[in-house]
C-alpha cells in the first residue's frame, strides 16, 4: 500500500541498491528534503529500518500514518547513554539504522550543516556507513519551500524522484569530511541522471517564450526606453531562424551584439536555427579575435551598423549579417502570422512546426572565449546539458524564483554570467529583463533600475563600486538581490553597500567552463519560533554553498594529493554544468580534466557548514623563499594602510618577477604615488610577514582591466616582468 502511495506521487529509481548489505547492521545517512524522506528510503533500500529522526514525525504529524503502514521505526534521538548503547547493539544485531546528519528538513535545497555522532555510532557497532542522496525532492508538496511569493521551478506529473546510493564507508575511516565529500559526490551523481538535462536550449526558450506571449520579457535602454513581448521575442527568433538556415551552412555563427533586444533575438535565431552561437569579445584585441575566428571555423558574423561604427579596429571579415538589415526586409505579415502561431499553437506543434528538436543533451548550444585573464583566451563549447543543467541548479536553489523578479541585463554576452544567466535563463524562466549596453553606465542603470523596479542585479566589485559615489540610494530602492562575482569582495565593501543601499551583497563564484554558476551565498530562511538555531544560507567573505548537482575536491597544489574536505588546497569541481574540455586543445583538456573532475585553478577551502571561500588564483600566488605569498591578500592590505579604499577605478595590483635569490620578487603595480619606505613602515605596522611586502614598487597610468571587470592577469605579468 505505501508503494502504491508513493508511486501515485513519484516515479521513483534507485541507482546502487547493492551498496546496502542485504544482512548485517549499517548506518544509512542521507539529505532530508521532505516528511516523506523516511518512506522513501524505506523503498530504496528493501529492508526494515529504524530511523533517528528529530523533526516533526516523532510525534503528531498528517503523514505518521504512512510511516507506520510502512514498517518504519521513528524514534527520537537521545543522547543518553542507554540510548546510545541501544543503538549500538541494534546495529551490532544487524539493524539498519537511518540518520539525517542535517538534523532536520532542509529550508535551502542545499546540504545543510551535518552534525557529528553517526561516526561515533559507526566506530562504536562497528558496521559501514552508506551514503545517499535524494534528487528532485525540494520544492515538492511536502518539502519545507517557502512557497508564498516564489515561483516554483518547472514541475512535472509525477516527478522523477532519483536515489544514488554510494560505497560504503568503513567505520574506522568515517569522519564529516568524509561523509559530506560522499553525500556530494552522491547528490551529483542523482542531479545528472535528471531526464530534463537530455533537452535542448531551443525549445526551452520556445516553450518558456510561448507560455506567455503577452508577458513583457525585454525593456531595452539602450536609445530610450523599447520594450517587446516575449510572443514577439519568440516570433522575431523564428524569422532569424529561417533566415540563417537559408543563407549559411555553417555551424557557428560569430555574433558581435551587446545586450539588447538585437543581441538576444540574434542569439534566439541562432539556436532556433540548429546553429552554435558565438559571441565574440569585442573588447579583445585583434590577435585574440582572429585566433577565435581559426579555432572556432567561423567565416559569418552576425552584428549592426552601430556596432560597426563604435569598433571600426575590429578585425570584421568580409562576410557580414546586419540584423537590423534582416529584421527590416521581414514582412508585418510574415512576423503576425508567426506572433498568431505562438499564441494558438502549443509548444509542441509550434516545434514540430519549424523542426525544432526537443532533445540536445551533449551536443553543442554554444562556444565561449575566455577573457584570457592568464593566459591567452581559450575556446568553451557549453553543451546544451551544460546550460540546462546550471539553469536548473539556479531553479533548485530558488535563486531567482520571486515573482515579480526582473533582471538587469548589463553583462556583455560573451561573458559566461551574460550568456547564461542575464539571456538564456530569463528566455527560459519568464523572467523580465531589462538591459543596456554596458556596465559601465552607472548613472544609466541605475535610471533603469528606478523606472523599471529591477530586482536582480549581477555585477563584479569592480562594476558595483562606482555606484557608491555616483548614484543616490533611492535609485536602486527596488534592488533585493545583488550578486557579485568575478573577484572577491571586501569586507568594506559589504559594509559599504549595504549601509547605503539597503541589500546585501551576495558574493558568488563561476568560470566560464562550468557554465558559469558553482556557488553562491542565498537568503537565509526565516527562523521558526522555537528554534535553537536557525538554518543559514549566507556567510560573508564565502561564496555560498557548492549549488545541487555540483560536487568539490580539493588537491595539494603541488603534490596533487587528494586531501581531506576541510583542508584547503586546489578546487575541482565535478558536475553536469562542467564542460568537456577546451576547443582543439587537447594537452591542455589532459592538464585539467580527469576522470570528469575539472581542476579550476583556483586555491579554496571549505569550513565545516559547507560553504566554499576562494582563496585566489594559483597564478595569484608567489613562492617566495619556500612561502606561498597571496597577491590579492597583499593588495587588500596595501588598499587599506594606504587608505585607497574609496578608489573608484583599480588603483593598484601586485605582480613577480623572477629572483635568483628568493624564487620571485613581487612588483607592485600602482597609479597612486607610493613611497617605498612609507610602504615598508605600514605593512609592517599592520602585522604583514616580512617577504609579502613588495621591494618593488612600478607606477603606471592605468591597471590592466578586462572588460569583465576583472584583474587582466597577463598585462599585468608582463609589466611586472617588464
Amino acid at each position: 500500500m505505501a508503494k502504491f502511495l508513493v508511486w501515485l506521487l513519484y516515479r521513483l529509481r534507485v541507482s546502487g541498491r547493492e551498496n546496502v548489505p542485504t544482512e548485517g547492521g549499517a548506518i544509512l545517512i542521507c539529505n532530508h528534503m521532505t516528511y516523506l524522506d523516511v518512506v522513501l528510503i524505506a523503498l530504496s533500500v528493501g529492508r526494515k529500518i529504524r530511523f533517528l529522526a528529530s523533526d516533526s514525525l516523532t510525534g503528531p504529524h498528517p503523514l505518521r500514518w504512512l510511516v507506520r503502514m510502512s514498517s518504519i521505526e521513528v524514534i527520537p534521538p537521545d543522547r543518553t547513554p542507554g540510548s546510545f548503547e541501544g543503538n549500538v547493539a541494534y546495529l551490532k544485531a544487524g539493524g539498519l539504522l537511518g540518520i539525517f546528519p542535517e538534523g532536520r528538513i532542509s529550508r535551502t535545497g542545499n546540504l545543510m550543516t551535518l552534525r557529528s555522532g553517526f561516526e561515533t555510532l559507526a566506530r562504536a557497532s562497528g558496521v559501514p556507513v552508506v551514503p545517499l542522496s535524494m534528487d528532485n525532492l525540494w520544492q515538492t508538496r511536502f518539502s519545507r519551500f517557502e512557497s508564498a511569493n516564489m515561483r516554483i521551478k518547472p514541475q512535472v506529473f509525477r516527478p522523477l524522484i532519483q536515489v544514488v546510493i554510494g560505497a560504503p564507508m568503513k567505520a574506522d575511516k568515517v569522519t564529516l569530511a568524509g561523509a559530506r565529500q560522499a553525500m556530494l559526490d552522491a547528490s551529483e551523481q542523482a542531479f545528472q541522471k535528471r531526464e530534463a538535462l537530455q533537452g535542448n536550449l531551443a525549445y526551452n526558450c520556445l516553450k518558456g517564450l510561448a507560455s506567455r506571449p503577452f508577458f513583457e520579457q525585454i525593456v531595452d535602454y539602450s536609445t530610450g526606453r523599447r520594450s517587446v513581448k516575449a510572443g514577439l521575442v519568440l516570433a522575431l527568433g523564428l524569422l532569424l531562424a529561417r533566415h540563417f538556415k537559408q543563407r549559411f551552412s555553417a555551424k557557428r555563427l560569430g555574433i558581435v551584439m551587446p545586450p539588447g533586444i538585437g543581441g538576444a533575438l540574434v542569439n534566439l535565431g541562432c539556436v532556433l536555427a540548429g546553429k552554435v552561437p558565438v559571441n565574440l569579445n569585442f573588447t579583445a584585441g585583434k590577435a585574440a579575435i582572429e585566433s577565435a575566428y581559426l579555432r572556432g571555423e567561423i567565416d559569418v558574423v552576425v552584428t549592426a551598423e552601430p556596432v560597426r561604427k563604435k569598433f571600426p579596429k575590429f578585425p570584421w571579415p568580409e562576410n557580414l549579417i546586419d540584423v537590423v538589415d534582416v529584421l527590416k526586409a521581414q514582412s508585418k505579415l510574415s512576423i503576425l502570422l508567426r506572433f498568431a502561431q505562438v499564441i494558438v499553437f502549443p509548444a509542441r506543434l509550434l516545434a514540430f512546426c519549424y523542426g525544432i528538436p526537443k532533445r540536445g543533451d551533449r551536443e553543442e548550444a554554444g562556444l565561449l572565449f575566455t577573457s584570457g585573464s592568464s593566459g591567452e583566451p581559450k575556446g568553451v563549447p557549453l553543451s546544451h546539458r551544460n546550460i540546462l543543467s546550471n539553469a536548473a541548479q539556479i531553479d533548485e536553489v530558488a535563486l531567482l524564483s520571486r515573482k515579480g523578479t526582473c533582471i538587469m541585463c548589463c553583462l556583455p554576452i560573451f561573458h559566461s554570467f551574460g550568456f547564461t544567466v542575464t539571456l538564456w535563463y530569463p528566455l527560459m524562466r519568464q523572467v523580465r529583463m531589462v538591459t543596456l549596453p554596458s556596465p559601465l553606465e552607472q548613472k544609466k542603470i541605475a535610471e533603469a533600475i528606478a523606472a523599471e523596479k529591477v530586482t536582480v542585479m549581477v555585477g563584479s566589485r569592480t562594476f558595483l563600486k562606482p555606484y557608491l559615489a555616483r548614484v543616490p540610494s533611492e535609485k536602486l530602492a527596488s534592488l533585493d538581490l545583488a550578486v557579485a562575482g568575478a573577484e572577491k569582495v571586501t569586507p568594506e565593501f559589504f559594509g559599504l553597500w549595504k549601509d547605503k543601499f539597503g541589500c546585501a551583497i551576495h558574493e558568488g563564484y563561476g568560470l566560464t567552463e562550468t557554465a558559469p554558476a558553482v556557488g553562491v551565498n542565498l537568503f537565509n530562511p526565516p527562523a521558526f519560533e522555537g528554534e535553537a538555531s536557525p538554518q543559514v544560507a549566507y556567510r560573508q567573505g564565502s561564496i555560498g554553498r557548492p549549488l545541487p548537482g555540483i560536487s568539490v575536491r580539493f588537491t595539494d597544489s603541488e603534490t596533487g594529493e587528494e586531501l581531506s574536505l576541510f583542508e584547503p588546497g586546489m578546487l575541482h569541481l565535478k558536475g553536469d554544468n562542467v564542460f568537456e574540455g577546451y576547443l582543439k586543445d587537447q594537452e591542455r583538456n589532459e592538464e585539467v580534466l580527469r576522470d570528469g573532475w575539472f581542476e579550476t585553478g583556483d586555491l579554496a577551502r571549505m569550513d565545516e557548514d559547507g560553504f566554499l571561500f576562494i582563496e585566489g588564483r594559483q597564478s595569484r600566488f608567489s613562492k617566495i623563499g619556500g612561502e606561498m605569498v597571496p597577491h590579492g591578500t597583499v593588495e587588500e592590505k596595501i588598499v587599506e594602510v594606504m587608505d585607497l579604499k574609496e578608489s573608484e577605478v583599480v588603483p593598484l595590483a601586485i605582480g613577480a618577477r623572477y629572483d635568483d635569490r628568493k624564487g620571485e620578487a613581487l612588483v607592485l603595480l600602482t597609479t597612486v604615488p607610493i613611497k617605498a619606505d612609507d610602504l615598508r613602515k605600514k605593512l609592517t605596522d599592520a602585522g604583514l610577514p616580512n617577504l609579502w611586502i613588495p621591494r618593488i614598487i612600478k607606477p603606471i597610468e592605468e591597471i590592466p582591466v578586462l572588460a569583465t571587470g576583472k584583474l587582466d592577469l597577463k598585462a599585468c605579468k608582463a609589466l611586472a616582468e617588464r
